[in-house]
C-alpha cells in the first residue's frame, strides 16, 4: 500500500511522529520543522483527501471520515513504537485518531502533542461557522489567522484552488460534536500561543481525556505560533518523547 508521507532516515529513527495538517494544510506544511529534528525522529507528516499529490481525490467535510481514511492507511503499520502531533484541526484528528485505535485494539502511541487546538470538551457549535461565511468574510477570516501565504491570498488563481480545501477542513472541525469517553492513559503535551483567540482554560481541559499529567507550554504569538518559535517547538516535541534536558528558546513564555 502505498503511502504520500515524507519522511526523515528511517535508519536512524528510534521513533515515528505522525504528524496531522492544520485547516488547509498538506505533506509540506511542516516542512520547517525537519532542520531542527535530530535522527532519532522519524516525522512523518499524513496527507488527506483533495490537497498535495491527492488533490484529485474528493474533500472530506466531516471529521470522522477524515479519521477514518487516516486509519486505513496507517493501521497497516502500527508495528514499533510512535507518538501523533497535530497543529489546530491536526490536534482533534490526533486525538480522534487514538479514540479509533483503542475501539480496534490497535497499538497506541506513547504520546499526543498538540498546538493551538483547543480540547475536545470545549468544542461548542458555532452560531455563524465560519464555513459559511461569504466570500469576502471568509477571506477575511483566514487573513486574521495568519497562516496562509499572502501570495495565495491575493492570488485569484491560488485562491480559487485553495478556498474550497478551507472551507471543507473548516467544516468538519465546526460540525464535530464531542462525546464524553473514558479517558485513555497517554501523556499529552499542549502548546498554544498568547495572543490566540482560545482561552487557556479551553487547552488546559485537555486534561478530561487523559489520566496521564498534561504539560502546557505557552508561546508569545498567534494561532500560528509553531512557525515562529519552530526551534523551540521541535525542542519540546523531542523533549516530550525522549525526556532529555533540551535547550528551550527564551522566547517562550
Amino acid at each position: 500500500m502505498e503511502h504520500d508521507l515524507i519522511k526523515n532516515s528511517d535508519h536512524h529513527s528510534l521513533i515515528k511522529v505522525y504528524a496531522f495538517p492544520f485547516a488547509g494544510g498538506n505533506r509540506y506544511s511542516y516542512n520547517v520543522f525537519r532542520q531542527y529534528l535530530s535522527e532519532k525522529i522519524d516525522f512523518t507528516p499524513v496527507e488527506i483527501p483533495g490537497r498535495g499529490r491527492r488533490i484529485n481525490e474528493p474533500l472530506l467535510r466531516n471529521i470522522h471520515s477524515i479519521v477514518d481514511d487516516i486509519y486505513e492507511r496507517i493501521a497497516p503499520e502500527l508495528t514499533a513504537q510512535y507518538a501523533i502531533y497535530g497543529h489546530s484541526m491536526g490536534g482533534l484528528i490526533g486525538y480522534l485518531l487514538i479514540k479509533k485505535l483503542q475501539e480496534k485494539s490497535e497499538i497506541l502511541p506513547t504520546h499526543l502533542i498538540v498546538s493551538g487546538s483547543k480540547s475536545p470538551s470545549s468544542r461548542n457549535l458555532q452560531r455563524t461557522p465560519t464555513y459559511r461565511l461569504p466570500a469576502n468574510d471568509f477571506i477575511n477570516k483566514i487573513k486574521e489567522l495568519n497562516g496562509s501565504p499572502t501570495e495565495i491570498l491575493e492570488n485569484k488563481t491560488s485562491w480559487n484552488i485553495f478556498e474550497p480545501i478551507l472551507r471543507a477542513d473548516f467544516e468538519a472541525v465546526e460540525t464535530f460534536c464531542y462525546q464524553e469517553t473514558k479517558p485513555f492513559n497517554i501523556p499529552i503535551t499542549v502548546m498554544m500561543g498568547l495572543q490566540d483567540e482560545i482561552a487557556e482554560d479551553d487547552m488546559r481541559s485537555w486534561q478530561r481525556e487523559t489520566v496521564a499529567p498534561i504539560a502546557l507550554k505557552k508561546f508569545n504569538g498567534n494561532h500560528f505560533f509553531i512557525f515562529e518559535h519552530a526551534p523551540s517547538v521541535t525542542a519540546i516535541i523531542e523533549k516530550a518523547l525522549f525526556n532529555v534536558n533540551t535547550m528551550i528558546s527564551s522566547k517562550q513564555l
